[in-house]
């Protein structure tokens, strides 16, 4: 329990002192408010935009012609972004953190219909290509010094859908797929890679995209619409997030996604209300087809189009039609020859996809590709959309499916064009299917494994069926199955029908649950270690801290081992006894006559045993006991006096166990599920009072806890083993690092977080080491 006064990250020391940071679109905006409080914490900052007078202004301003100066940069030019790195290390001999924030929103009808080939690939142009040039020239810098932060600004449209842009949308969902599959390149050079999201912000940007003129204006609207009240988001509260990514504060925080929207995106409000595979698609024709469809397939393909409507056999049901669906006059023409023949269009099936250079590092990325890659695999999908939305419209009712991929769950040795593309269709679909709802029709997605198809056989260097199918089943979860091309054409076949009439919006994964495994999760737990930690750093930023817990000669000891009498005390609490918990609450209120801070940290993992035979109920009852109904009787109690106050924060410790799944028990996974789906619901109920409720899951950590539960007795063998296992190499997983980000997330910094599940894991849980041994094994 913590109580603070008006802010906690006292700047002690400068966060950021010496090192140099590479700001795009720096010199208006977040990008203006990052360059001033980066100067301000000790950093050198290299702005880089294309307004040229703002630029020069903001340095003028800032006045340390040491610490701060202006390049002219545009992002979609990989050649500027080149320069601008190139320039930041000729001037300070290196580059710390990359900040690739430069951004546009495009046309913002949020209508598909009205959407414009060319503004579409504006938008990805700058939004998508010029952060892989950010990415990529800042790692040529970073690999070799093995460290390094790059961070990406996407938007809480990559966590939320509604009336946005179709474009900005799917380029806002490409580049967190971007940074989560960077992230597993990267982390083994100890270069970490993390977007932030944020919510409506009164920036220049946003105030023309909304037409306002005053930064008022626009944050009474946002006011309106927010979750979380009490509160205004501003830019600097994204400066603020990038300061924590870009400083040792989160030295372990990797592949995260930092959306900070006040728990908008996991509310059910529209902002509608406020604004007013070829194997895949020949086993779909097939089965379709068998169950009465009328089929048009639309191919470059011909020989095997027109073999395949000839080996069907009925002319009346099945055609081909010559279609390269990055040549949107073309994908009008198949819906047209399809209304033309048949009257109608029930089903759009956007199947057609490439991989493009297979090669998954970010500095053997080629701009080419990259295009390619889109215009087939996302601008296409955008054009079997609009000209059967067209269709579709005016008879409301049909089904657009798209073909996404694995890949969009999960990150790894793919390269990064092909993942983000999949990320982008995903965005797209979700985006797409508040659009066009209230006209009656439905968008989804399938995400399949890997499947013996043509184009899976060429991408592994493949001939045969059965050589991709044994690879396949060697890294699947799923065992005693085959994963096939007719399995996606079954789900391709029901989201079609009228049996999924109200399924819309979904992503539907055909991996065995491939995507939520983590073969090599041995064990990551954590715990008391990590209340030490954070009690330490607390009292040191200047908060009254009250220890609650059940080891009292711990406790006691820690508060005479900080020696502030006046700032720390110790309360025993069992926090499976609610009167435990009201107690160590009144006592808080008690002696400092508020509370600013619940940190919900207590757990235990139970019996260990990971199997489902030898799970044992009071064990559960247990493990649930401490780790759910505990921070349920936290987030109650300091509930009680945060509502009256209008402010607070409540943080939970969840576990890397929330995030990806493995070999820990049942009973400790589910709880740890159980505590951020908690935090997620009390964000949203607890907003409108103007508390925050965020989680913290953290990995494998040398704690007391963990030293129990693996069997070790010594720290370093604990860590050995956590960083055998980690993604992120050249750093260790300490209890302070979670204690940094708790202080985050308690502090006014923090302010417009809220329902964020901040992971700590140096990107581990969105890795599937099986895939990426598998695929080492193939090809060296």
């Amino acid at each position: 329990m913590m109580k603070f006064g008006s802010s906690l990250l006292i700047p002690v020391a400068k966060r950021l002192e010496g090192k140099v940071a590479v700001i795009t679109g720096g010199a208006s905006g977040i990008g203006e408010s990052s360059a001033r409080l980066f100067v301000q914490h000790g950093a050198k900052v290299v702005i880089a935009d294309i307004q040229d007078d703002l630029g020069y202004s903001l340095c003028e301003s800032i006045g340390n012609k040491e610490a701060i100066s202006y390049v002219r940069c545009d992002v979609s030019h990989d050649s500027d972004v080149q320069n601008v790195v190139e320039t930041a290390v000729d001037k300070y001999g290196k580059l710390d953190i990359m900040f690739s924030n430069a951004g546009i929103t495009g046309n913002t009808d949020p209508t598909i219909l009205s959407t414009d080939q060319e503004n579409i690939k504006k938008v990805f142009e700058v939004n998508v290509y010029g952060a892989f040039s950010c990415a990529k020239h800042a790692a040529r810098v970073m690999i070799p010094a093995k460290k390094g932060s790059i961070i990406f600004t996407s938007s809480v449209a990559s966590a939320t859908h509604g009336d946005v842009s179709h474009a900005y949308s799917a380029s806002k969902h490409a580049v967190v797929g971007l940074a989560k599959n960077l992230c597993v390149e990267l982390g083994k050079y100890g270069v970490r890679v993390n977007c932030i999201s944020p919510f409506g912000t009164a920036t220049p940007m946003m105030r023309k995209w909304m037409g306002m003129t005053e930064d008022r204006e626009a944050e009474e609207f946002v006011c309106k619409i927010a979750n979380l009240k009490e509160a205004v988001m501003e830019a600097e509260d994204t400066a603020q997030a990038a300061m924590y990514l870009g400083s040792d504060e989160s030295k372990y925080v990797s592949g995260m996604n930092l959306v900070i929207d006040g728990g908008y995106s996991i509310t059910n409000i529209a902002l509608g209300e406020a604004m007013k595979k070829r194997g895949i698609g020949e086993s779909s024709a097939r089965l379709f087809e068998q169950h009465g469809a009328k089929v048009v397939i639309a191919d470059i393909q011909d020989d095997l189009g027109y073999s395949l409507c000839e080996s069907i056999g009925n002319k009346e049901a099945i055609s081909y039609v010559r279609c390269d669906v990055s040549c949107d006059s073309d994908v009008q023409n198949v819906v047209e020859t399809a209304v033309d023949k048949y009257g109608k269009l029930d089903i759009m099936f956007s199947n057609a996809g490439i991989t493009g250079n297979t090669d998954p590092t970010i500095l053997s990325t080629d701009q080419e590709n990259i295009k390619k890659v889109f215009e087939v695999n996302v601008y296409g999908a955008f054009s079997c959309a609009k000209h059967a939305a067209r269709v579709m419209i005016p008879a409301k009712k049909g089904s657009i499916i798209f073909t996404s991929s694995v890949a969009s769950a999960t990150h790894g040795d793919v390269s990064h064009a092909y993942s983000a593309s999949k990320h982008a269709v995903v965005g797209l679909a979700k985006n797409l299917c508040v659009e066009l709802g209230k006209y009656g029709v439905r968008v989804n997605c399938i995400s399949p494994f890997g499947t013996a198809t043509p184009m899976m056989r060429k991408w592994m260097g493949m001939t045969e069926d059965r050589e991709a199918e044994e690879f396949v089943c060697k890294i699947a979860n799923l065992k005693e199955a085959v994963m096939e091309a007719e399995d996606t054409a079954q789900a391709a076949m029901y989201l079609g029908s009228d049996e999924s009439k109200y399924v819309s919006g979904m992503n539907l994964v055909i991996d065995g649950s491939y995507s939520i495994t983590n073969i090599a999760l041995g064990e990551a737990m954590k715990k008391r270690g990590i209340g030490e930690s954070s009690a330490r750093l607390f009292e040191q930023h200047g908060a009254k801290v009250v220890i609650a817990d059940i080891q009292d000669d711990l406790g006691y000891s820690l508060c005479e081992s900080i020696g502030n009498k006046e700032a720390i005390s110790y309360v025993r609490c069992d926090v499976s006894c609610d009167s435990d918990v009201q107690n160590v609450v009144e006592t808080a209120v008690d002696k400092y006559g508020k509370l600013d801070i619940m940190f919900s940290n207590a757990g235990i993992t139970g019996n260990t045993d990971p199997t489902i035979l030898s799970t044992d109920q009071e064990n559960i009852k247990k493990v649930f006991e401490v780790n759910v109904y505990g921070a349920f009787s936290c987030a109650k109690h300091a509930a009680r006096v945060m509502i009256p106050a209008k402010k607070g924060s409540i943080i939970f410790t969840s576990s890397v166990a929330s995030a990806t799944h493995g070999d820990v028990s049942h009973a400790y996974l589910a709880s740890k599920h159980a505590v951020v789906g908690l935090a997620k619901n009390l964000c949203v109920e607890l907003g409108k009072y103007g508390v925050r409720v965020n989680c913290i899951s953290p990995f494998g950590t040398a704690t007391p806890m963990m030293r129990k539960t693996m069997g070790m007795t010594d720290d370093r063998e604990v860590e050995e083993f956590v960083c055998k296992i980690a993604n992120l190499k050249e750093a260790v997983m300490e209890a302070e690092d979670t204690a940094q980000a708790a202080l985050y997330l308690g502090s006014d910094e923090s302010k417009y977080v809220s329902g964020m599940n901040l992971v700590i894991d140096g990107g581990y849980s969105i890795t599937n080491i099986a895939l990426g041994e598998a695929l080492k094994k193939r090809f060296t």
